[in-house]
């Protein structure tokens, strides 16, 4: 069911062969159909520890697209786990990670976006929390030191392969998969670059925490298109440009800025000729669907 080590392979794409560098991916998105990405790592650890208590449910919080959440939801119904979810905003019938997570039997609690700004301390959030005898929390997008432990068995895999690359890159959300990444790749000489996902100095701060101040890496902060979510047609052009040439499918909140940043940093001279780069793919490719039905008449992605 799982495929670990998650499998790599050469991306061939022009201008990777244009500028002589070698780009490889590692595709954490075929770890699972359903839990796929850095969502299984992040995951594993929770599961497994619920499992070995007398917990009654499995609690996390997420946005109504949210990765974690709907990996959460398939984790959830697969290990047979009581799961419940808190979603920032209100209800739509018609989302479809909401929707796959209604299909797996995970309960669904909409509250207001102050609420969720302050997780299990707000007190109607606390209230739901206390209709469940004996949970255990998972933080928003699985990040904590349970994930941790996911993240460095992958960096076990990347030491494993025959040649270790000069540059990693990945996308960031919490920050808590590249920093983990980063303090497990310690101390090989490997520059990671990690792409935010978010405008602002947040990330910064967040890999600093969660690489325990190691390792030699560097935060992108110009690829994130405005904001977190943000797009524009030069991105979509590129993702559908990039997944009808290689074949290999991204989404556009993290992959997809992470390749258009790399093959514009490429073009700059950033990663000189010669270099072997290794790209995580971190998955997200179930918002594929939300985005489009979102953007219906704008913009669409193929996958």
């Amino acid at each position: 069911m799982l495929q670990l080590p998650s499998p790599v392979h050469p991306v061939s794409y022009r201008t990777f062969r244009e500028y002589d560098v070698t780009v490889q991916v590692k595709r954490e998105d075929e770890i699972h159909p359903l839990i796929s990405g850095n969502k299984w790592r992040k995951l594993k650890y929770h599961i497994q520890h619920f499992r070995a208590h007398q917990y009654s449910h499995l609690i996390t919080f997420g946005g109504a697209y949210s990765n974690h959440v709907f990996a959460f939801a398939h984790a959830c119904k697969i290990y047979c786990v009581p799961g419940v979810v808190i979603i920032r905003g209100e209800e739509d019938m018609n989302n479809p990670t909401m929707q796959a997570v209604r299909n797996n039997g995970v309960d669904i609690h909409y509250v207001t976006r102050s609420d969720y700004r302050s997780k299990e301390h707000a007190p109607f959030i606390r209230s739901i929390i206390d209709e469940y005898p004996s949970p255990f929390l998972v933080p928003e997008g699985g990040s904590s030191l349970m994930a941790r432990a996911g993240i460095h068995e992958m960096a076990e895999e990347i030491k494993m392969l025959n040649k270790i690359p000069d540059f990693i890159v990945l996308a960031a959300g919490t920050g808590c998969t590249s920093g983990c990444l980063i303090e497990a790749m310690y101390p090989l000489k490997i520059k990671i670059d990690v792409y935010s996902a978010l405008k602002g100095k947040f990330m910064q701060k967040a890999i600093e925490e969660w690489s325990t101040g190691k390792g030699d890496w560097n935060v992108i902060e110009d690829m994130e298109f405005g904001g977190y979510g943000k797009v524009n047609h030069t991105l979509i052009d590129f993702i559908n440009s990039f997944y009808e040439e290689t074949g290999i499918p991204i989404d556009p909140i993290y992959n997809g800025k992470v390749l258009y940043g790399l093959t514009q940093r490429i073009k700059s001279g950033t990663y000189p000729p010669g270099s072997n780069i290794l790209w995580i793919h971190t998955g997200g490719l179930q918002g594929i669907d939300g985005f489009n039905q979102r953007w219906k008449g704008k913009y669409l992605i193929n996958k």
